[in-house]
């Protein structure tokens, strides 16, 4: 097969539509699998309900790592600490499945096919687990917004036909609200400096904008979250 990013950048109109409905009945498949259908699987960092222990061992987990985030902000935890101890009670009604962390068009192959495109392989699960579909949702609608090849993939008829695949198979894609948006935001960014000390032994590019970024999420969160 042929990557489908590929054949989405070099193509017209009609065949990125094809391949956004394609992307949204595989992520659709995907949260098929749902966490009582796989007890074995364990939960992960896609559970909004444990965000705060997520975002705390995120940010915490490792003691030099934690050392390295002092040093590009000295304020970061005492401020971290105080929003925390601040926080409202935050619930929200999960039905947990497989979530893929990664939905892309990098991640699957297709195969022309009478005029069609048929997947014919997906892959990198590496960041997958159980968890709430709406960080799918979050993720996705993010690659179209922030994608830069030529905006090509900032058309929103590929974000309405991705959702039409993905409805065509397991009815409507989880809808997403702000509350959920930030606890999303701040659950991943808290957790990406870690990846990258995890894999490189650094921390990413403009990391103090990250740590400024989850401030900002929790202070939303205390004063709206409900």
């Amino acid at each position: 097969g042929e990557l489908a990013e590929v054949i989405f950048e070099s193509s017209g109109h009609e065949v990125r539509l094809e391949l956004s409905r394609r992307l949204g009945e595989i992520l659709a498949t995907i949260h098929s699998t749902t966490a009582t259908s796989r007890p074995e699987l364990p939960a992960s960092l896609y559970c909004l309900n444990r965000w705060r222990e997520n975002v705390i061992h995120g940010l915490t987990d490792l003691p030099e790592m934690k050392e390295a985030f002092q040093a590009i902000d000295s304020e970061f935890f005492p401020r971290l600490y105080e929003l925390l101890d601040h926080m409202p009670q935050i619930h929200v009604d999960e039905e947990l499945c497989l979530v893929w962390g990664d939905p892309k068009f990098h991640n699957f192959l297709v195969l022309p096919d009478e005029g069609t495109m048929r997947p014919s392989g997906v892959f990198d699960f590496q960041t997958a687990g159980i968890g709430n579909p709406v960080f799918d949702t979050w993720y996705l609608e993010g690659n179209f917004r922030r994608s830069q090849a030529d905006g090509i993939y900032r058309d929103q008829d590929y974000v309405g036909a991705c959702f039409s695949g993905y409805s065509a198979i397991r009815g409507r894609m989880p809808a997403i609200s702000e509350q959920e948006r930030r606890l999303c935001d701040v659950v991943l960014k808290a957790n990406g400096g870690r990846w990258w000390w995890v894999t490189a032994g650094i921390l990413p590019p403009r990391m103090g904008d990250v740590l400024n970024d989850v401030l900002d999420d929790l202070e939303w969160l205390k004063v709206n979250a409900g």
